[in-house]
C-alpha cells in the first residue's frame, strides 16, 4: 500500500500546501469531501483556513511544532478544528501541513442543544458531563454537594428525557451529539 492510499483511508483531513500558503499540493479524500474547492485544479486553500495560519506566524513565527487548535467556520457553514506546522526551515519555508477534523461542540452548545431539544436544565447537563467524565453518583453528589439520592433522581430523569437505560448509553448518545458539526466528509 502506498503511502497515497494510507493517507486516503484516514478520517480526518491532511492538506498539504506551497511555500506561500495559498495553493494547495496535497489534499486527502477526506479534505476535499469537507474543504469545498481543494478538488478542483487548481486546488486553492480557503481564505479561512489560510487566515488561521497568517495569525499564528504573525504570533510566534516559524512553527516547527504544530499550531494551537484553530475552530474555524467556513463560508458554507462548514465547522473543523485545524492545527497546521511550517514544513522546511526558518530560513527557507517549503510549504505547510494542516490537519483537519470536524469540529467537536463545546460545551456551552452541548448544555443549550440538550435544553432545547430535551428541556434539560444546567444541573441535569452539569451531571450528564461528568458521567461522561466517569464520575460515580457518590462522586458527583460530592462535587455537586447534593444528597446521593438527588443525583439518582437527576440520573434518572436524565436517561428518561434523552430515552437511553445505561451510562454507556449517555455517553455514546453525548459523543454522537458532539462528534459531527459539518456536513461534509
Amino acid at each position: 500500500m502506498d503511502l497515497e492510499s494510507v493517507l486516503n483511508a484516514i478520517d480526518f483531513g491532511v492538506i498539504v500546501c506551497n511555500e506561500d500558503g495559498d495553493q494547495v499540493v496535497f489534499g486527502n479524500t477526506w479534505a476535499k469531501s469537507a474543504v469545498p474547492g481543494i478538488a478542483s485544479e487548481p486546488a486553492l486553500l480557503p481564505v479561512e483556513l489560510r487566515a488561521a495560519i497568517d495569525e499564528d506566524l504573525d504570533a510566534r513565527g516559524f512553527l516547527t511544532e504544530f499550531s494551537r487548535t484553530h475552530h474555524l467556520t467556513l463560508n458554507d457553514g462548514r465547522k473543523l478544528s485545524m492545527r497546521f506546522k511550517c514544513l522546511g526551515s526558518e530560513q527557507r519555508t517549503t510549504g505547510f501541513l494542516l490537519l483537519l477534523s470536524r469540529a467537536r461542540l463545546r460545551r456551552d452548545d452541548l448544555y443549550s442543544v440538550l435544553n432545547q431539544s430535551f428541556g434539560l436544565t444546567k444541573r441535569t447537563c452539569d451531571i450528564a458531563m461528568m458521567i461522561r467524565d466517569g464520575y460515580r453518583n457518590e462522586e458527583i453528589a460530592t462535587q455537586l454537594n447534593l444528597a446521593v439520592g438527588t443525583v439518582k433522581h437527576y440520573v434518572h430523569r436524565l436517561f428518561t428525557a434523552v430515552d437511553v437505560r445505561s451510562r454507556s448509553e449517555l455517553v455514546r448518545f453525548l459523543d454522537k451529539r458532539t462528534r459531527d458539526t459539518t456536513h461534509g466528509g
